[in-house]
């Protein structure tokens, strides 16, 4: 085991059952910081998935094909500039 203080390695001396002790928590944090990127994984799946399904929605196909189809004056009628456009 690498023991570091102050950025340097440094040699320590512990019992047997202080050393299995830390060797078991190494063990664990590896573990649980596995399963929070298990986690996160999910979550952001769930996310991509949810996204995935609006915009193939029928909805949004209706939206798109509205969007492509409209002409030059049916833009021109429903324009409305947003914040950082001068009015």
């Amino acid at each position: 085991m690498r023991l570091q203080l102050r950025k340097r390695d440094a040699a320590v001396v512990m019992s047997i059952d202080h050393y299995e002790e830390v060797v078991r928590m190494k063990a664990l944090c590896a573990e649980l910081i596995e399963q929070v990127k298990e986690k996160e994984i999910a979550e952001e799946a769930d996310e991509y998935e949810a996204l995935y399904r609006r915009i193939t929605s029928p909805q949004s196909r209706k939206a798109a094909d509205g969007l492509f189809a409209a002409t030059s004056d049916s833009l021109r009628k429903t324009y409305q500039p947003g914040g950082t456009e001068a009015r």
